[in-house]
C-alpha cells in the first residue's frame, strides 16, 4: 500500500511539474508571432484577446491588414482554435493570407477572470450569460481591434456559443451590423427546441435549478490528468472519444484523434450557471428569448411577465451571415438551425456535406482545410477583393 501511496505522489508530483500552456504558447510553438492584448468591457469586465498580427510564412507588409475576430464556444477558450496544426487550423491560414487574426475569451473564462471592481469568488461576479458576452464582450473585443488596426470593420468567426452571442449583438446592438464585413458561424446554436442531445436536456434539468455561480471551471491538476489520460491508446479510444461525441456529435469518423490528449487538457475553461440556464430555456420554450428571470423580475426588467424575443429582423449585416451546420451535430439541429436562417434578413446555409459530421467537427476535424477552411478563406478573400477600398483606411 505503501508503494502504491508513494507512486501516486510520485506522478502528482510529476504532472504539477509541468507548466501550463497558455494560447500565447500554443502559437509560439507552431512558430507564430503572438501578442497578447486586454480589453474592458462597458459593465467592467476585463478580457483576454491573443493576436497572431502575421505569418512568418508571408513577407508582412506595410500599412494595417484586414482584421478577423475569432469567438469561441461554451466552456471553451481562445485556446480551441490554435490545438491544431498550422497547416488545418483556420487562424494560422487566414495569417498566411495576409489577414490580421485576434482570439478573444468570454468573461469568466480562464482568461478573462477579472473585473474593475468585483472579485470571481462573488455571486455577482458570475450573474451574466451569453446574452451580457454578445453586447458587452464582442462590442468591446471588435471596437478594441479597430481601434488598434484602424480598419472600420473586422471579419467575425464564432463556433457554438461563439454563434449565439453574435446573433445576440446584432439583434440587440445593430449598429454593429456596420462593423462586420463577413461573418462565419461553426455548428451555430440559436434555437434549441430540437436539439438531439439526450445528455444536454438531462444537464439543462440539473443547471436550471441552481443559482447563479461559476461551473464546469478551469482545475489545472485535473486538465494535466486529463491531457495524460487521453495519450494512452486504449483510454483515448474508448473513453476519451466517447466523451466528446457525447457532447458533439455520433460517432463521428472526422475528429483527428492525435488532438484529444490537447483538447482533454483544456475542455473546461469555466462558465456561469446561468449561460447553460439560458441555454435550457432556449429547449423548452422553442423560442430565441432574453432570459427569463420569472414573472416578477421579468415585470421589472422587460414590462412583461415574459422575456421578449430576440429583434432577429434587426440582425442586418452587408454581406450575408454564413451559417455552417450538418445533420450530426447533438447541440445543433438541422431544423432550428435552418430556422434562424429564415429568421434573419440576410444570411446564407451552407450543409456540411458529410452527414456524419459532428459539433467539434467544426474546428478539430481532420482535413479541416479541405472540408471546410479552404471555402470559408474564399468568401474572405472575395469580399477583400471587390470591398477592401469601402472598409479598410
Amino acid at each position: 500500500m505503501a508503494k502504491i501511496i508513494l507512486g501516486l505522489l510520485v506522478l502528482v508530483a510529476s504532472i504539477l511539474a509541468v507548466a501550463p500552456m497558455d494560447t500565447a504558447d500554443y502559437i509560439r510553438e507552431r512558430n507564430y508571432p503572438v501578442e497578447k492584448h486586454t480589453v474592458v468591457t462597458q459593465d467592467g469586465y476585463v478580457l483576454a484577446l491573443f493576436r497572431i498580427p502575421y505569418s512568418p510564412r508571408r513577407p508582412s507588409r506595410p500599412g494595417p491588414k484586414p482584421a478577423v475576430l475569432f469567438f469561441h464556444g461554451l466552456m471553451c477558450s481562445s485556446d480551441f482554435w490554435v490545438i491544431i496544426s498550422p497547416e488545418e487550423g483556420l487562424p494560422f491560414l487566414l495569417a498566411d493570407e495576409g489577414y490580421d487574426v485576434w482570439l478573444t475569451n468570454s468573461r469568466g473564462n480562464t482568461y478573462s477572470r477579472k473585473h474593475l471592481t468585483l472579485s470571481p469568488n462573488a455571486k455577482k461576479f458570475w450573474q451574466f450569460d451569453w446574452h451580457e458576452i454578445g453586447i458587452y464582450d464582442t462590442t468591446s473585443s471588435i471596437d478594441y481591434i479597430l481601434s488598434k488596426t484602424g480598419e472600420k470593420a473586422v471579419h467575425y468567426v464564432g463556433h457554438s456559443q461563439g454563434c449565439t452571442t453574435f446573433v445576440a449583438m446584432l439583434s440587440m446592438r445593430p449598429e454593429y451590423g456596420q462593423k462586420v464585413k463577413t461573418s462565419h458561424l461553426l455548428g451555430p446554436v440559436a434555437f434549441m427546441s430540437r436539439m438531439p442531445s439526450k445528455l444536454m436536456r438531462i444537464l439543462k434539468d440539473f443547471y436550471l435549478k441552481m443559482p447563479d455561480m461559476e461551473t464546469l471551471y478551469n482545475v489545472p491538476l485535473i486538465n494535466r490528468i486529463n491531457k495524460m489520460m487521453c495519450s494512452g491508446f486504449l483510454i483515448r479510444n474508448l473513453i476519451c472519444r466517447n466523451i466528446a461525441f457525447m457532447f458533439g456529435g455520433y460517432g463521428s469518423p472526422h475528429l483527428n484523434m492525435t488532438l484529444m490528449p490537447l483538447i482533454a487538457g483544456i475542455a473546461a475553461a469555466g462558465v456561469s450557471t446561468r449561460q447553460i440556464k439560458h441555454y435550457g430555456q432556449l429547449m423548452d420554450s422553442g423560442r430565441f428569448a432574453l432570459y427569463d428571470f420569472g414573472a416578477r423580475l421579468n415585470l421589472k426588467i422587460y414590462r412583461s411577465r415574459s422575456p421578449p424575443d430576440y429583434p432577429l429582423r434587426e440582425a442586418y449585416t452587408q454581406q450575408p451571415i454564413e451559417f455552417y451546420y450538418s445533420d450530426n451535430d447533438a447541440m445543433s439541429a438541422v431544423e432550428d438551425v435552418e430556422q434562424i436562417i429564415n429568421a434573419l434578413p440576410n444570411a446564407r446555409g451552407h450543409r456540411m456535406a458529410y452527414t456524419d459530421w459532428s459539433h467539434i467537427d467544426f474546428i478539430f476535424a481532420n482535413n479541416l482545410k479541405e472540408h471546410l477552411n479552404n471555402d470559408i478563406i474564399d468568401i474572405f478573400n472575395t469580399f477583400e477583393s471587390r470591398y477592401s477600398g469601402a472598409y479598410g483606411n
